[in-house]
């Protein structure tokens, strides 16, 4: 049995965030499945509030990007994997491209999967395709 377990699944930022620092400092720790999209989809109104929101804030860390190689400077911290939790999902699924958009966010992307021990969120927790969908 592993150290650590993570309840968690595929498509949740939040988790991923956890996830990825295990795999990344070399943990013992196992994904547990939760199915957390037998839930109803938001309200729509809501969602798109959210857009908004989300628009505003990644240019601000677009701009930041612009500057430096990674969001407080030449190394990668807990910083760095707290905001790129949700932005390795497909526009598909996300609803937009943001990597597409924000070319300075691109590139710090791709920095961080050269980093050792990442992996996308699909392949380092459970629930992609989610199961019986």
């Amino acid at each position: 049995m592993a150290e650590y377990e993570l309840y968690c699944f595929a498509q949740s930022g939040n988790a991923y965030r956890a996830a990825l620092m295990l795999n990344l400092i070399g943990a013992d720790w196992e994904p547990r499945f939760v199915d957390f999209f037998a839930k109803p989809p938001g309200d729509p109104a809501v969602l798109a509030f959210l857009k908004g929101r989300i628009d505003n804030n990644v240019a601000i860390v677009d701009k930041r990007l612009s500057t430096r190689p990674f969001l407080l400077g030449a190394r990668p911290t807990i910083a760095d994997l707290s905001l790129v939790a949700y932005l390795y999902y497909p526009a598909e699924e996300f609803g937009f491209d943001i990597a597409a958009q924000h070319k300075n966010i691109a590139v710090w992307l791709d920095r961080l999967k050269a980093l050792p021990g990442w992996k996308h969120p699909y392949d380092l927790m459970p629930g992609h395709p989610l199961p019986g969908r």
